[in-house]
């Protein structure tokens, strides 16, 4: 038997061969949308998103069709979720603007992202040591991001002339964003899978006495303050960090963890004392936060323009870039739904609509949340829906985030209720499913002990 701190123990898994474990991380890897095109991402290749996004929904058929009989209630409503979230975006900006159904889908794409969570789970299948290696494979990609950060850092690589990999036509005529954007030491590549392995490793400092998850923190933190430099997303974490440590509250454990918050400090300040560019830099972005016109900021436009157009029952969808120039030639080239979280979601798709779908959403996260069996995985998804609610007004919880949510569906489907089911065929069928003997120990789906 094995033993993880969250999920306890386990048996060994011999058929969890080397081929499973390399799509799993593909499918991290691809989750991270490292070759994704995007600003601030010198290694995005075009159409791999695309590509990655056409392979998702081809497969969800293929999951679907082999459940002929039943699907689980977290199956439905991953579905349901991406349905919704995607097709009433690009309907009502059709009915609104005018813009193809193409052009909205192309639009909502990365709400698709939580899709990841169906080849996830035929490939975790419920098998506590499939859970933890997925887990400890963000790990792996917060490496890989952390290693290209350092680079950046260093001035090795810089992400102000990324345009000269044709990585974006877009900005480079200069439509998106501007010079003072695009610093040359700030990357957001993989952003959300970095938050997500970064609550997972905090978690971890809590439940275990490893040093290597400690060291595994620090990294994940030093990465987000000065590689990330996300105002909101530092915010988030440290409302997560704060749960997990009121949630575990031990002395020893306190005192510990400030001798480590004390040492990286002073590691940090080292750092930047090294490096006089960053320490500059550190000063403005603070300046800037502390003594900003708040009426001038971008979301503050943005979200004004938005009170001034919503509806409470019908949305606006959202417009591509693509489609004639989408919001900019109707608001303003500053005008990003992205950046005004759910504030965006009530224009998109309607202020009572987009209430009732959060809150069932949120409803629904939270019951799945309480059943789950493991304490330690409870604490971890508490903390990830942490993050989503406390930057919900800067970052939607549902439409942008779908890498990050495709994790936290697959952790949630280990619940005792999975083994309920939504009919997806005749009665007759039915009827013989629940005649049938359940032995968790020959079905795909089982829960180890």
């Amino acid at each position: 038997m094995h033993h993880h701190p969250l999920v306890g123990d386990y048996p060994p898994d011999p058929r969890f061969g080397w081929s499973a474990k390399a799509v799993i991380v593909l499918i991290s890897f691809l989750n991270c949308q490292f070759l994704f095109v995007k600003s601030a991402n010198p290694f995005g290749v075009h159409y791999v998103q695309e590509l990655y996004l056409l392979a998702l929904l081809a497969y969800v058929p293929v999951y679907v069709l082999r459940k002929s009989a039943v699907i689980s209630r977290m199956d439905g409503f991953v579905l349901l979720y991406a349905t919704l979230f995607t097709g009433l975006s690009a309907v009502f900006a059709l009915l609104e603007y005018g813009q193809p159904l193409f052009y909205g889908i192309l639009e909502a794409r990365v709400t698709l992202m939580t899709l990841a969570y169906f080849p996830l789970k035929d490939l975790v299948r419920g098998r506590k040591k499939r859970l933890v290696y997925a887990l400890n494979t963000t790990v792996f990609i917060l490496f890989l991001v952390a290693l290209l950060g350092l680079l950046v850092k260093l001035g090795l690589f810089s992400i102000a002339g990324y345009y000269r990999f044709g990585t974006s036509d877009l900005a480079a005529r200069g439509d998106i964003y501007s010079a003072d954007t695009l610093r040359g030491d700030r990357m957001a590549t993989g952003r959300f899978i970095v938050i997500f392995s970064t609550i997972y490793a905090l978690t971890m400092v809590t439940q275990s006495a490893s040093h290597a998850w400690k060291f595994v923190a620090f990294v994940a933190l030093w990465h987000i303050v000065f590689v990330l430099q996300e105002r909101q997303t530092m915010v988030g974490v440290s409302v997560s960090l704060t749960y997990l440590v009121l949630s575990g509250f031990h002395l020893r454990r306190i005192r510990k963890g400030s001798v480590a918050i004390v040492i990286a400090g002073v590691g940090a300040i080292l750092f930047a004392y090294l490096s006089s560019d960053l320490l500059l830099a550190q000063s403005r972005l603070l300046d800037n936060t502390l003594n900003a016109d708040f009426y001038a900021l971008a979301r503050v436009d943005t979200a004004l323009s938005i009170f001034e157009q919503m509806n409470l029952t019908f949305g606006h969808g959202a417009l591509s870039l693509l489609w004639q120039d989408g919001f900019h030639r109707i608001f303003s080239e500053r005008f990003f739904l992205g950046d005004v979280g759910i504030i965006g979601t009530a224009f998109r798709l309607g202020a009572i609509p987009a209430l009732l779908l959060i809150g069932n959403a949120a409803a629904f996260l939270v019951l799945r949340t309480l059943h789950l069996p493991e304490a330690g995985l409870r604490k971890l998804v508490w903390a990830l829906l942490a993050y989503l609610a406390i930057t919900a007004i800067t970052s939607a919880p549902f439409e942008y985030v779908g890498n990050y949510l495709a994790l936290v569906f697959l952790i949630l489907d280990r619940s005792p209720s999975q083994t309920a089911r939504l009919e997806l065929a005749t009665s007759e069928q039915w009827a013989a499913v629940r005649r049938a003997p359940l032995n968790w120990n020959q079905t795909e789906n089982r829960l180890d002990p």
